[in-house]
């Protein structure tokens, strides 16, 4: 066993390491479902186990790529070609690869041609959606050199974008849920958002990335990239504990940290080869649903053992390594020290209950509707609010779920944010009517957008002639006033939306087809449609939508709107009702028709 001059260091005998792996296959066991969908995520979006995703999407050999498609182009030539010779030139190509791809059977998603989802698969392999980029460029600028450095710069800018604020940070947080997990039964949603509420989500992306530009350098050097791919090993990790760390000082805490341990964690590796072995031969299925998960609860033991070891020897840093219940549970003392308000809430909510009538209560616990004064609305807001915290703390206080409140980092929630998006609270009719012109505008601007992006016209889409989309506002408004109870659960208000969207779409096509003798959207050939009036994909995008609106824009835009004054909210929803209803009923005798807005023939699947 080697030594130091702290003392004795950590050695992994062959009995320890039996050990580590028994109780990281424990943990991967009990957490399994959870970790698949984390590893799986991760793989899809590229922060780490890509390889293991690389036959669900789509990738094959030249050989079979040849064999399909006859032809050698790529959705990268396609790119290639508008950089180097302009929209013209990548349009052709693109309209080559789109041929053959449309030919092919294989190119059909759920044996459908048709649809969003099929759009998007048959785009991305044909190029199609770098022509739709590029045209919406040059239809704004008018210059196809400009639309090239545009086009370059802007695709350049989203890559590094998202490589470190989105697969950096990622790669940090999916860390710190295996440390959460090796210790707790459960990691809420609200978890995977720690790095936000430790204000170091951009300080993260930017620490991930000094991680990757050393790795780079020293692979430079060969045999120097390998060697300091485990001397930085904990780096990850070390941000998932202490975020706010200073780079250079995460770099070196993992240096001194693995000194003496490289060769440990190489070997450590090797012991689970065949995993990656077996991957291989499964086409990745092995490593989806049981080795990855499995391999990095291993290395999250074999960390947790290192970290114990430098805190022992008492390295030069090892005070940065001091989230002590991260690795071992809370006492009950400790917990009633920090949420001990919560544990008297409910008694506090009931002796302050706010006074309402029996139909203002009815609207208000059913329909989410405040019929009363605003001082009443923000107090009732109030006391829903300090319950739902109740109901987060219950499974703290039950050492289910990791106390965040413990955390050296931790940082006091802001009251007048968590009042912003609490997703339980009440809306005034007058701010409802608002919500509903607001979510109609916008659903307006996302119509004209996608059509002018993939057409490259204006058209105003819709049965009206305004700038509105009346079912995207009553959609808003259904899913605001019918789901209340339901909002608790997020599952069971997915499948709700689900249902709510498509009875109103449903209907609304049937009375307009009934009324005008004409369609203004048509699903037919689409997965999953009814009647062509709806469709799948349809709901599921409306009930996401639902759920950011429900959850999180409606929240915030209801605090916005109490921010002005009543009197003004009054004007400005009078006038925008006499508005709609004066486009309502000039749209009744001469609807919005014409290409691009109810040109639609009869499709065969």
């Amino acid at each position: 066993m080697e030594k130091s001059k702290n003392g004795k260091r950590y050695d992994m005998s062959h009995e320890t390491r039996k050990e580590m792996k028994s109780r990281a296959r424990k943990v991967a066991v009990h957490h399994l479902p959870f970790l698949i969908v984390l590893c799986l995520v991760a793989a899809i979006f590229g922060t780490t186990y890509s390889q293991n995703v690389s036959f669900l999407m789509g990738n094959s050999t030249e050989n079979d790529k040849l064999a399909l498609t006859t032809t050698t182009l790529t959705a990268d030539d396609v790119f290639s070609s508008i950089v180097e010779s302009g929209l013209s030139d990548g349009k052709n190509l693109s309209d080559q690869l789109q041929a053959v791809v449309s030919a092919d059977e294989n190119s059909k998603v759920f044996g459908h041609s048709r649809g969003e989802l099929a759009k998007v698969v048959n785009a991305m392999s044909s190029g199609q959606l770098y022509v739709w980029l590029a045209q919406g460029i040059f239809n704004i600028v008018q210059s196809d050199e400009l639309t090239s450095v545009i086009f370059i710069l802007g695709a350049l800018l989203l890559y590094i974008l998202v490589w470190v604020f989105f697969k950096n940070v990622f790669d940090v947080i999916l860390r710190r849920v295996f440390l959460e997990v090796r210790t707790y039964e459960k990691v809420p949603f609200y978890r995977m958002l720690y790095l936000k509420g430790r204000h170091a989500w951009r300080k993260t992306g930017i620490n991930m990335l000094m991680y990757d530009i050393r790795i780079l350098l020293w692979n430079l050097t060969i045999v120097g990239g390998a060697i300091k791919a485990y001397s930085y090993f904990a780096y990850p990790y070390i941000l998932a504990e202490n975020p706010n760390m200073k780079s250079k000082d995460a770099f070196l805490l993992s240096r001194r940290m693995m000194d003496g341990h490289k060769l440990e964690c190489f070997k450590l590796d090797l012991t689970m080869l065949g995993w990656d072995l077996l991957g291989g031969l499964t086409l990745g299925l092995s490593q989806i649903f049981y080795g990855s998960p499995y391999k990095t609860c291993v290395q999250t033991e074999y960390y947790a053992r290192i970290r114990q070891d430098a805190i022992a020897r008492k390295i030069p840093g090892f005070e940065a390594l001091n989230d002590r219940y991260l690795y071992a549970k809370a006492g009950e003392e400790e917990l009633l020290n920090v949420y001990r308000k919560e544990a008297a809430v409910d008694k506090f909510t009931e002796t302050h209950e706010v006074e309402m009538t029996k139909v203002q209560r009815f609207f208000a616990r059913n329909f989410g509707i405040w019929l009363g004064t605003a001082k009443k609305k923000k107090f009732y807001d109030k006391m829903q609010s300090k319950r739902n915290e109740v109901a987060r703390v219950s499974d703290i206080m039950d050492y289910l779920v990791y106390p965040e409140r413990l955390s050296p980092g931790y940082i006091e929630e802001r009251r007048i944010r968590a009042d912003k998006i609490d997703y339980t609270r009440t809306y005034s009719p007058i701010n409802l009517i608002l919500i509903f012109f607001v979510t109609s505008f916008v659903g307006w601007i996302w119509e004209v957008s996608l059509h002018f992006m993939q057409d490259g016209t204006y058209v105003n889409r819709g049965t009206l002639h305004g700038p509105w989309l009346p079912i995207y506002g009553w959609g808003a408004i259904l899913m605001l006033i019918l789901l209340v109870r339901a909002r608790k659960n997020i599952l069971l208000y997915v499948g709700s939306s689900i249902v709510v969207c498509g009875v109103l779409e449903y209907v609304t096509s049937w009375v307009l087809e009934v009324t005008k003798g004409q369609r203004w959207w048509d699903y037919t050939g689409y997965f999953l449609n009814l009647n062509g009036r709806i469709c799948a994909e349809g709901l599921i995008a409306f009930a996401i939508g639902g759920v950011m609106l429900t959850y999180l824009i409606s929240p915030v835009l209801d605090a916005m709107l109490n921010r002005i004054r009543f009197v003004i909210r009054v004007v400005a929803a009078a006038v925008l009702i006499v508005l709609f209803a004066a486009d309502n009923s000039y749209s009744n005798e001469h609807p919005n028709t014409g290409e691009g807005i109810t040109s639609y023939t009869a499709y065969k699947q």
